[in-house]
């Protein structure tokens, strides 16, 4: 058909068409980039893990060094190693000796993962360091108690 025999309403339509397809296509592909944004800020907020399965390769080397300043330093490093070993845990010896190990390599990595969980999507460093000074706190505390370590200090 001669370009001229086109009505132009009919151009119109079609051109509003195509201008409507291309917004489409901008606004899937905005969407798509907006999801990818959100799903990388997610995996952000997991650093505190990432950053205890890095740690957990130096574990044993840490867990030396803190032990050569005393036993109460690897214990504040290390409390879940150290829970493991407790009596109080009803479990053989040599079951306990392996849980030892196994959470001398996993402590830093749990740290993480626990922080994460607790704190959400506000992983500040602030706030990991605070939470994970808390669990080990506790860990510290449960070992205290069950030792009978504070015995001494109530009978003063």
């Amino acid at each position: 058909m001669p370009a001229g025999s086109l009505s132009p309403f009919y151009v119109e339509i079609e051109l509003e068409r195509l201008h409507l397809a291309a917004r489409i296509v901008a606004v899937n592909r905005q969407t798509r980039r907006e999801q990818q944004a959100r799903f990388y800020r997610y995996v952000i907020t997991f650093w505190p893990v990432a950053l205890g399965v890095l740690l957990s390769a130096y574990a044993p080397l840490l867990h030396d060094l803190a032990a050569s300043y005393g036993t109460w330093a690897a214990t504040i490093l290390f409390p879940f190693s150290a829970v493991a070993e407790q009596h109080g845990l009803n479990i053989s010896w040599a079951t306990a000796q392996t849980l030892s190990q196994v959470m001398l390599y996993a402590q830093f990595a749990l740290d993480g993962l626990m922080a994460r969980m607790v704190l959400k999507h506000r992983t500040t460093l602030k706030g990991v360091c605070g939470q994970v000074a808390g669990f080990h706190a506790l860990a510290v505390l449960y070992i205290a108690l069950v030792s009978g370590s504070f015995n001494q200090f109530l009978m003063n």
